[in-house]
């Protein structure tokens, strides 16, 4: 059987779907753990999307024409320099598989740029319809459960209430939230049948339930970003859709009040310390800024340091917590809670820059992609773009994770395969 383009779609397709309900029981301690079953689902997908595609050309003798373009270039570069940092790692098994409970070595980060190459390469514009909608459905139902782990936690193990779902921290399940959220949203705003919008409606409005829940202040900024986003570049200019979209952010708002209302005004108090640190940042000077962030200004200060010693090809993938100095209050910090940090500290400032440069490149071409369409081309456009903007928000006071990582690099493929049409 003759293994075409239209298998790698399906793979991907059920890649999407199944990923996020990946599960690892822990037997001694009957906990949950997402990211051990994520990452060898990841690894397995990849090489099996690079058998296929090199038995097109051993095996069937079929040459696929791809052309080198600057984003090629700088992906080639980058995994180039991955493969570089590891062999020179301060400790190369960690380094290849990554940390414990985290995996994001250089297996994983490998894995996404081939998650990008095949999203971009082989799924093929009228086949992202179905993409979408497997990833609202699998949002609806990690909100779910995020929901029912805030009211019940002892039922799931749990010594807290910050909803975390298939994500194993609230933080990246926040982080997820923010390219579904947006991605739904768009989703809604493009619908043309009346149950469709009101399904899209209640999978929204569960996502921000689950989004409150999780406390994650990056991720509440990353959606209120997406929501401004859209509404410039989508909702401003037809007046058709204001009063749906004023009825999604009123949702949203009694939703907020009411939860508010029932935890004795805490989430609206954890929201208001983004302002407190804000103001921190600016009056304070030294170590009176450390507490800002959970403690990310001290990481900040003290990993900021670590760029020159390692300037060239880094520490080596996920080796953060080997070469950053000490701890605060404490804590031990494993990442630098800050991606671009990351990745100038583990992979050198060469692959940021590189990084950087393919990011730039896409939303460049994206926008002026953008700006060239109509209708519902022209909303589903935008809306990659801000769920590709608001994710890279958040990213600045988070990190990279197995668990979530690959949704964004599929997304940001097929951004960049929209945007080249």
């Amino acid at each position: 059987m003759l293994l075409t383009s239209r298998t790698i779609t399906i793979i991907l397709q059920a890649f999407i779907f199944i990923y996020p309900f990946m599960v690892f029981i822990r037997q001694s301690s009957g906990e949950l753990h997402h990211a051990l079953q994520k990452f060898v689902l990841l690894s397995l997908v990849s090489l099996l999307l690079w058998l296929i595609f090199l038995s097109r050309w051993i095996i069937h003798k079929q040459t696929t024409q791809l052309k080198m373009n600057k984003v090629g270039v700088s992906l080639l570069l980058l995994a180039f320099i991955i493969v570089v940092s590891t062999f020179l790692s301060i400790d190369q098994y960690i380094s290849i598989y990554g940390t414990k409970y985290r995996y994001e070595g250089a297996i994983a980060l490998l894995s996404y740029i081939t998650l990008f190459f095949f999203s971009y390469h082989f799924l093929p514009e009228k086949s992202h319809k179905k993409v979408f909608i497997g990833l609202a459905i699998g949002a609806f139902f990690a909100g779910m459960y995020g929901i029912i782990q805030h009211y019940y936690p002892r039922v799931f193990k749990l010594d807290f209430i910050r909803a975390e779902s298939f994500f194993d921290h609230a933080n990246f399940f926040g982080s997820y939230l923010v390219l579904m959220m947006t991605l739904v949203s768009m989703l809604y705003l493009s619908s043309k049948k009346f149950m469709h919008t009101l399904l899209l409606f209640l999978i929204n409005s569960t996502m921000f339930l689950a989004l409150i829940f999780t406390t994650t202040r990056s991720a509440w900024l990353g959606v209120t970003y997406g929501i401004i986003f859209l509404s410039i570049f989508i909702v401003l200019k037809r007046k058709f859709l204001w009063k749906r979209w004023a009825i999604l952010l009123i949702g949203f708002s009694i939703i907020f009040i009411l939860i508010n209302i029932s935890n004795e005004n805490n989430y609206f108090n954890r929201a208001n310390t983004i302002v407190k640190d804000a103001a921190v940042v600016i009056s304070e000077k030294g170590e009176g800024r450390d507490s800002v962030g959970s403690s990310r200004w001290y990481i900040w200060r003290n990993a900021f340091p670590l760029i020159e010693n390692h300037a060239f090809v880094g520490s080596g993938p996920d080796t953060f917590a080997l070469v950053f100095p000490g701890h605060y209050e404490n804590l031990i910090f494993d990442k630098a809670h800050n991606e671009y940090l990351q990745i100038a500290i583990t992979l050198g400032i060469p692959a940021l820059l590189l990084y950087l440069f393919i990011l730039f490149q896409i939303l460049l071409k994206g926008f002026k992609k953008a700006v060239t369409l109509e209708g519902q081309q022209e909303i589903i456009q935008y809306g990659l773009l801000a769920m590709v903007l608001g994710y890279l928000l958040q990213a600045f006071f988070n990190i990279s994770v197995v668990p979530v990582a690959p949704f964004f690099w599929i997304v940001l493929g097929m951004l960049y395969k929209r945007s080249k049409a």
